[in-house]
């Protein structure tokens, strides 16, 4: 009942919310059969309407070649659409189309600046990639307190490698003070 409701309201043609929720039922399989190629119908309909949600489950289709043929430069373009609208994982997968240059050519300070939108807004991998760059002084300057912060505030949401990073700043006395024993009770 409620698959053929949402399949009658997507197909009034601008009920984008409907196309989009139609899109993530056939990804999920929820009220109807999962169907990767009707999620993806669903979502460039939604999309076509500038639905950021839809957008950005358009560009991971594209980015990994399950619903369509993969194609990483529409997978950027969708990206760059939905974060152009404020969507936060929009701004971590296109951050790190550009950090790898995937899709765009790459650009190490742009994967920076875009990194930073998620990871102010808590997105724990968001974080912990910017605590590596501040830490690695990639597309930066080199930043140890940048880059412990980073670490902590991902390791703090339970990012393992975050935590595992956090405990060797300790450590080292890497961007904070040296402190074996808290150091020690992370490595565990």
């Amino acid at each position: 009942v409620a698959g053929s409701w949402m399949h009658h309201a997507a197909g009034q043609g601008d009920m984008a919310q409907a196309q989009l929720n139609l899109g993530v039922w056939y990804t999920l399989g929820r009220n109807v059969p999962k169907s990767l190629p009707q999620a993806w119908y669903w979502f460039k309909r939604a999309a076509e309407h500038g639905l950021r949600d839809a957008e950005y489950n358009l560009g991971l289709f594209y980015q990994d070649g399950s619903a369509v043929e993969q194609d990483s430069r529409m997978a950027a373009s969708l990206f760059q659409q939905a974060a152009d609208q404020g969507h936060v994982k929009a701004h971590l997968s296109l951050g790190a189309c550009y950090m790898e240059g995937v899709g765009v050519n790459k650009d190490v300070q742009r994967a920076l600046q875009l990194f930073t939108v998620p990871a102010q807004k808590g997105v724990a991998n968001a974080q912990y990639n910017l605590a590596v760059l501040y830490s690695r002084g990639t597309g930066t300057k080199r930043d140890a307190v940048q880059a412990a912060a980073w670490y902590l505030k991902a390791a703090d949401q339970g990012h393992r490698e975050a935590q595992v990073c956090y405990a060797t700043c300790l450590y080292k006395g890497d961007g904070v003070p040296q402190d074996l024993p808290a150091a020690a009770s992370l490595f565990q």
